[in-house]
């Protein structure tokens, strides 16, 4: 059995996605419009919390292919692509 986690902001609490999991976190050391960037928090809170997989979720660091190598580093599940094919989604002549 599993259970969610959630880093969410102030914002955020009151969210169907942060009121359906588990625990919810604040994420406090960052800016609202900036909370879901800070990949070395968030790992440094799934370490804490004793996580083995992160979901990015959509946008932000989903897209960020240095964040996923550091999720597989810390020895993260990381619930996406993996960060060759992100890092190829962002280079424009792989799109032609």
């Amino acid at each position: 059995m599993f259970k969610a986690v959630f880093i969410a902001n102030l914002a955020d609490r009151y969210s169907g996605h942060v009121i359906a999991v588990d625990r919810a976190i604040e994420l406090k050391n960052a800016p609202s419009g900036e909370i879901y960037l800070h990949g070395d928090l968030i790992i440094e809170l799934a370490n804490k919390e004793r996580v083995d997989a992160i979901f990015p979720g959509y946008g932000f660091l989903s897209e960020n292919a240095d964040f996923a190598r550091s999720c597989e580093s810390a020895g993260l599940c990381f619930i996406d692509l993996t960060p060759e094919k992100i890092h190829q989604l962002g280079l424009k002549r792989h799109c032609l």
